[in-house]
């Protein structure tokens, strides 16, 4: 169901209400509604999957801060609205009590809903929560999780976590990671971090045939506001298995990066936005051999693309948004004449310039 308005011009309220004598229905998908007219829900004892995918979530509405949620025991996959971050008072955040056999659950956000209900889910598989706050409320919800996720019960085998914080020691952060990096596979962090390599350092590790492997399983990686001085590169790239990258928003401060032979195994896809102080990028032969999507916006102090750019053979889509114009001239071919560097991107299938 889409686009049933509040004053009922799309669909009217009764039929909206009407959706409560649907007693037997299994899946259920709302688009664009507004959550107010939806309190039959609780008829729907029977449902296995909903979908709230409203535009934002503002405020909850009384009739889901009432553990409603908690009477759909049947419920196995729970996709909740995308929330703006306005906390909500304590007694009237979401609970999930009775969601025992619940399996995916995303979009967990700890300003409105109750952490403490957690360690409740343990046939949880896949969980994606947002984290944000204070660090006293960011500890609690990370113990919440720990509880969920090393308790010997429990079936999780991905975790989504998106992490916004300004207050945090960078030792007590990097702490929230030791135990989940088997699980852990998508990882979103906002805030200042005073050096990377001490967020992953001192991992335990399993030694196969003398062989040290790297227990970091995250695929996805994403960091603003990180202000970090030394190049991230040379920790990044040693993740075995991450495909995407977006280092934005001053996530790192520094003039030089250089991404090594044979780093980036698995990387796929790499956004560079708003570096403010990055002037040289070096790329060596054997990096990032399989990456197909490369972004670049807004990186206003970067003197020219990398000659490492010829190696990248799997390439198929740059984006350059925003960049200086002697940057692009560069590349380009100008009444037939080529750019000094345009035989770095001549081989590229897709190149989109945008001002």
């Amino acid at each position: 169901m889409e686009n049933a308005e509040v004053d009922g011009i799309l669909y009217p309220r009764s039929f909206v209400r009407a959706l409560g004598s649907l007693v037997y229905l299994r899946y259920l998908s709302v688009r664009n509604v507004s959550l107010s007219l939806m309190p039959s829900i609780q008829s729907m004892v029977l449902l296995q999957t909903l979908k709230l995918d409203v535009i934002s979530l503002i405020s909850i509405p009384s009739w889901l801060s009432r553990n409603v949620l908690g009477k759909l025991g049947h419920l196995r996959h729970l996709y909740l609205p995308i929330s703006e971050w306005r906390t909500a008072p304590k007694k009237q955040k979401l609970r999930f009590d009775g969601l025992g056999k619940l399996e995916t659950l995303e979009n967990f956000s700890n300003l409105w809903c109750e952490a403490k209900d957690l360690p409740k889910l343990i046939n949880l598989q896949k969980l994606k929560l947002e984290i944000y706050s204070s660090y006293a409320d960011v500890k609690e919800t990370m113990k919440n999780l720990s509880a969920l996720a090393l308790s010997s019960s429990s079936n999780l085998r991905y975790l989504g976590l998106s992490l916004t914080f300004y207050d945090q020691p960078v030792e007590d952060v990097r702490e929230l990671f030791w135990d989940y990096n088997s699980i852990l596979q998508m990882l979103n962090i906002s805030g200042q971090l005073a050096e990377l390599a001490q967020l992953f350092e001192n991992q335990p590790r399993n030694i196969n045939n003398h062989v040290v492997e790297s227990p970091i399983r995250i695929t996805s990686l994403t960091l603003e506001y990180s202000l970090l001085v030394d190049d991230p590169m040379p920790v990044l790239e040693k993740f075995p298995t991450l495909r995407y990258l977006d280092l934005s928003y001053d996530s790192y401060v520094g003039k030089e990066m250089v991404c090594s032979s044979k780093g980036f195994p698995k990387l796929t896809s790499l956004i560079l936005c708003m570096l403010p102080n990055l002037v040289k990028w070096n790329i060596e032969e054997g990096s990032m051999s399989l990456l197909t999507n490369l972004r670049i916006d807004r990186c206003w102090m970067l003197e020219e693309l990398p000659e490492g750019l010829i190696f990248l053979t799997s390439l198929q889509h740059l984006w350059l948004d925003s960049m200086p114009i002697d940057f692009i001239h560069k590349l380009c071919t100008t009444n037939g004449t080529q750019g000094q560097d345009y035989y770095r991107v001549a081989h590229f299938p897709h190149i989109d310039i945008t001002q």
